[in-house]
């Protein structure tokens, strides 16, 4: 396994600008409980997130601990990480052990971090477009949602979607796809040829600790 876990995905967004792709992930930021509360669609939800969270990761003071910790509160808080783990791993998932699971999520959210905490800094104004949640599967807590992002150089919008799964004020988000692709099929996609090699969930888990430890998960610009 490289450190290019999810080179597709991060491919295709550093060609639509690597800025607009962090502001994408700011919008599923931690809410405020009185925020929270008043989001009664998907839609609402992803813009109350995106009101209140834009400067959670961008302060100039911040600690690299206050950072972390922030994005782990912006995963806990607008990702549904166990269901999005459960669904990566697919069939693996099920015949792994209950401790397995657990150090794969702790480990996963580690790597989420070290891949995209960085790019924060370089985040821009992006005007955001919110469109109407459509129910899927004709279910009435799973959504999607279109959101597109203007970059304030005026380059070409960014058309992203996003799975929400919930009902009033209780929404998580599953995916995003940004101009169709994945973030969730990728690190699946991924992940799977690495068990596949390690031959075990454990497996995995000890080679993304190594390339974390190692800081090969961080950007390219920005590994030593």
């Amino acid at each position: 396994m490289t450190a290019e876990i999810t080179r597709e995905f991060t491919r295709r967004l550093r060609q639509l600008g690597s800025a607009v792709f962090v502001v994408a992930f700011i919008v599923a930021g931690p809410l405020s409980v009185a925020a929270s509360a008043q989001a009664e669609t998907p839609t609402e939800f992803l813009k109350d997130f995106s009101n209140t969270a834009l400067t959670e990761l961008t302060g100039n003071d911040l600690s690299q601990d206050e950072l972390e910790a922030r994005f782990g509160s912006l995963l806990e808080e607008g990702f549904d990480v166990p269901a999005v783990s459960q669904f990566i791993l697919a069939r693996f998932w099920r015949s792994a052990s209950e401790q397995e699971r657990a150090d794969f999520i702790v480990v996963f959210k580690d790597y989420l971090a070290q891949r995209f905490l960085p790019l924060f800094s370089g985040a821009s104004d992006v005007e955001l477009r919110f469109g109407e949640a459509q129910p899927l599967q004709g279910r009435d807590d799973l959504f999607e949602v279109p959101v597109s992002f203007q970059p304030a150089d005026g380059g070409e919008a960014v058309r992203t979607i996003w799975r929400v799964r919930g009902q009033t004020s209780n929404f998580k988000i599953l995916d995003v796809r940004a101009e169709g692709v994945s973030l969730a099929v990728t690190l699946r996609d991924e992940y799977t040829s690495v068990i596949r090699q390690q031959g075990s969930v454990a497996g995995l888990v000890q080679e993304l600790r190594r390339l974390i430890d190692s800081g090969q998960v961080r950007p390219v610009n920005q590994q030593g």
